[in-house]
C-alpha cells in the first residue's frame, strides 16, 4: 500500500504542520498526480534547482519530491553518505509510507540515492526505480591500480591540452583563461574550506557561514564512501560530453558493485547541461518510460 500526500497543505500536515512543513527536508517539486512519486536527491550543492527542467519534462500526472540537504557547518556536523541516507529515509517515508520507491540523483545525489536504495532493500522494501545521473563510483576511482591511474591521468592531461590548443587556434583565449581561473579558484576555495574546518574542529566551534561549502563537504563524504553491492536493477545516465578520461570504464565504476542489471544510457550534454533543456528532454523520456504508473492497490490519501 502506498499513501501519498498529494497537496501542499496535506504534505505540510504530514511533515509536521504549518505551511512550510517545519524542518522537513522534503521539497514538493510537483505535488499533484496519481502516480507513484519520484524522489530526487540533492546534488553536491545541497539544493534542488538542477531538477527543474527534468520535472517540467515529465508527465503532468507524475508527483516529484526533492530531498534537500540539511543545514551543515562541515566541522561539527559532517555526516557520511550512510548517515545522510539514514536521515533522508524517514523523511521519504513520511510522504510515502511503503514501496515501491522511485529514486534518482544527479552527481553526488546519485551516490546518496544508491545508498538509500540499498538500505530500503535491506529493510524488505521494493525499489522500482533507481537512476543515477552522471554519478561515478568514488571507491572505484579512489582505488585505481597504478597502471590504470597513470592511464587515467595521461588521458586527462592530453585531453585538456588539446582543448586549450583548439581554443587558442580559434582565438578563444578567454575560454582558456576562464578554465585556468576556475581550476585555481576551486582549489583555493577547497584549501580555505579545509583550513577553516580544521581550525573550527580544533576549537570545538561550528564553521563560520562565510567558509561553509556544501560542494566541498559532500565531495569529502563522497571520497570516503564505499558502496555495497546492489542486487536490483538500476540505471546510469552518462553524459556524452563527459571528459575523455572517464571513457576507461563506461560504467563509471559501478560495474564492480552492480548485481542483476546495470543499464548504462548515454545522454546528450555534459555533466551540467545534461539536466537542462534541450538535453534533459532525452533523459526525461527514458525515465518517463520506466516510472511506475497508477496500479490497483496503490492507495492515495486524497
Amino acid at each position: 500500500e502506498i499513501i501519498v500526500a498529494p497537496t501542499i497543505e496535506k504534505l505540510a500536515q504530514r511533515l509536521g504542520g504549518g505551511s512550510g512543513g517545519g524542518d522537513s527536508l522534503i521539497v514538493p517539486l510537483r505535488e499533484t498526480g496519481a502516480r507513484v512519486p519520484l524522489f530526487c536527491i540533492h546534488p553536491g550543492g545541497g539544493h534542488l534547482m538542477g531538477y527543474r527542467d527534468l520535472v517540467s519534462c515529465l508527465d503532468n500526472d507524475q508527483p516529484v519530491f526533492g530531498v534537500r540537504a540539511p543545514e551543515l557547518d562541515g566541522a561539527q556536523k559532517s555526516p557520511t553518505v550512510q548517515e545522510l541516507a539514514l536521515r533522508y529515509i524517514p523523511e521519504i517515508r513520511r510522504v510515502q509510507r511503503s514501496g515501491p520507491y522511485q529514486l534518482c540523483g544527479m552527481s553526488f545525489g546519485g551516490i546518496v540515492a544508491y545508498e538509500i536504495a540499498t538500505i530500503l532493500v535491506d529493510q524488505g522494501e521494493e525499489v522500482a526505480l533507481l537512476a543515477l545521473f552522471d554519478t561515478g563510483n568514488p571507491a572505484y576511482y579512489k582505488n585505481l591500480s597504478p597502471f590504470v591511474l597513470l592511464r587515467f591521468k595521461s588521458i586527462y592531461l592530453v585531453d585538456r591540452l588539446r582543448k586549450y590548443f583548439r581554443n587558442m587556434m580559434r582565438g578563444a583565449i578567454g575560454n582558456v583563461a576562464a578554465d585556468i581561473d576556475l581550476f585555481f579558484r576551486s582549489r583555493i576555495r577547497h584549501l580555505v574550506w579545509k583550513t577553516g574546518r580544521k581550525i573550527s574542529k580544533h576549537m570545538g566551534r561550528t564553521m563560520p557561514k562565510q567558509l561553509r561549502s556544501n560542494v566541498d563537504l559532500f565531495a569529502d563524504a563522497s571520497r570516503a564512501y564505499i558502496p555495497r553491492p546492489y542486487n536490483g536493477e538500476f540505471l546510469l545516465f552518462v553524459a556524452e560530453g563527459r571528459t575523455a578520461e572517464y571513457g576507461i570504464d563506461k560504467t563509471l565504476g559501478w560495474g564492480e558493485v552492480a548485481g542483476n542489471v546495470l543499464r548504462v544510457i548515454q545522454t546528450p550534454g555534459d555533466h551540467t547541461s545534461m539536466m537542462t533543456r534541450p538535453h534533459v528532454e532525452a533523459l526525461a523520456k527514458q525515465i518517463g518510460e520506466r516510472l511506475v504508473g497508477s496500479e490497483p492497490g496503490h492507495k492515495l490519501d486524497i
